[in-house]
């Protein structure tokens, strides 16, 4: 009895801890492949997070691609979020790269939300008195971001863009490096609580050049 007890529990140890431990040696296998990708695409960086999504990591593995990833980089301008959609292990190449960076708000801006609650390019803030509302866009060029004041209204009235403003200059956050390669192109602006944040993308990037195997 004893015998057939002992022979029962380890054969479902073995039912058990066999898939378990295929899965964890797929997480790591997909593991190294994002921290590759990301090496990258984020060359110089250090990579503080790397997150693969897609359970179960052995049917992933199987099908040879990270449906999407997580991972954190940091750079001269602090720490860039990063999402990876759809990693081809065989290709090399993913589909497409999001970056989300947060740069300080030169002034405190209290953010305009959308009617659904969401967080828009558009903030508010008391300077001198006076009621500013300002709408922000940006610009991306090999690697440097600059978000900049679209739209300036003081108490109601529009600052006009053609000229020099000072209200336009202190709403102008310092523009910084990623330390991306490759084009980037911007996604959307949008300003919180406590920064302002700029999604940019990247389509169709072959992440072999220069990836650290």
């Amino acid at each position: 009895m004893f015998a057939k007890l002992v022979f029962g529990t380890a054969t479902l140890l073995v039912l058990v801890g066999v898939p378990v431990t295929a899965e964890t040696w797929a997480g790591a296998e997909l593991d190294h492949s994002v921290r590759s990708a990301t090496r990258a695409l984020a060359p110089g960086a250090e990579i503080t997070r790397v997150e693969p999504h897609g359970r179960p990591f052995l049917a992933a593995l199987m099908k040879g691609e990270v449906s999407s990833a997580y991972a954190d980089v940091r750079g001269p301008a602090g720490t860039t979020t990063l999402i990876l959609q759809r990693l081809h292990r065989d290709t090399g190449r993913v589909n497409r790269v999001l970056w989300f960076s947060r740069v300080a708000q030169s002034v405190p801006l209290v953010p305009v939300k959308t009617a659904d609650g969401a967080y828009s390019p558009t903030g508010t803030a008391e300077l001198d008195g006076r009621q500013v509302r300002v709408t922000y866009a940006a610009t991306v060029e090999n690697g440097r971001v600059s978000v900049v004041p679209k739209e300036v209204t003081v108490d109601g009235r529009t600052e006009p863009r053609g000229r020099t403003s000072g209200w336009r200059t202190r709403l102008a956050p310092h523009p910084f490096q990623l330390p991306a390669s490759g084009r980037l192109t911007v996604r959307a602006v949008s300003v919180g609580d406590d920064g302002i944040t700029v999604e940019l993308q990247q389509r169709d990037v072959d992440v072999r050049r220069g990836a650290d195997a």
